[in-house]
């Protein structure tokens, strides 16, 4: 499945299941649907992998009521899962949003974990800020299970958003002024 960009009214929990279904060879895998329901076109400042990876690049732009869709999976031969952070600049506010996903190889130590945060400045993802998002440090906030809605407000922004619980997982997010 290639990331693609479409209106963020046609994003539903089962164009994910239909990406994440679609991505064969492990189990470990998730497919990501993010909607900028803002005034704003948002730029891409990178994915960061911990580990595993996506057969394709990120959308550069996510236009105004516009959603993407990004799939990750765990790599081949290994015994990871697929964890990582996406952001995306807000220029007209000088704000980046990250997207934090873990869908772990070993379900007896792990558990899936996801969270999302609005900062100050343009902020590309690194190490340190997907330890931060992963962790709820750094002033980030705390992660979310699966299965756990998030509905706050962060920098002007409303976020909302849940994860599913399971090796196939899919994140759903939206992004709204405040």
């Amino acid at each position: 499945m290639a990331e693609a960009i479409i209106p963020a009214a046609e994003l539903s929990i089962k164009t994910l299941q239909n990406i994440v279904e679609g991505i064969t060879g492990v189990d470990r895998k998730i497919a990501i649907g993010f909607k900028n329901l803002t005034d704003y076109t948002l730029e891409n400042l990178g994915v960061y992998f911990n580990s595993g990876s996506s057969d394709r690049s990120i959308a550069y732009k996510i236009n105004a009521q516009e959603a993407l869709l990004f799939s990750a999976r765990k790599s081949d031969h290994t015994a990871r899962g697929t964890v990582g952070t996406f952001s995306y600049y807000i220029q007209d506010e000088d704000k980046t949003v990250h997207v934090m996903w873990s869908v772990p190889f070993d379900y007896n130590l792990y558990s899936n974990w996801w969270n999302i945060a609005v900062v100050d400045g343009r902020q590309p993802p690194d190490s340190n800020v997907h330890d931060n998002l992963y962790n709820g440090s750094g002033g980030m906030p705390y992660p979310n299970k699966p299965d756990q809605y998030i509905n706050n407000e962060q920098k002007g922004f409303h976020l909302f958003g849940s994860m599913t619980n399971n090796g196939q997982a899919t994140i759903e997010v939206e992004l709204k002024k405040a």
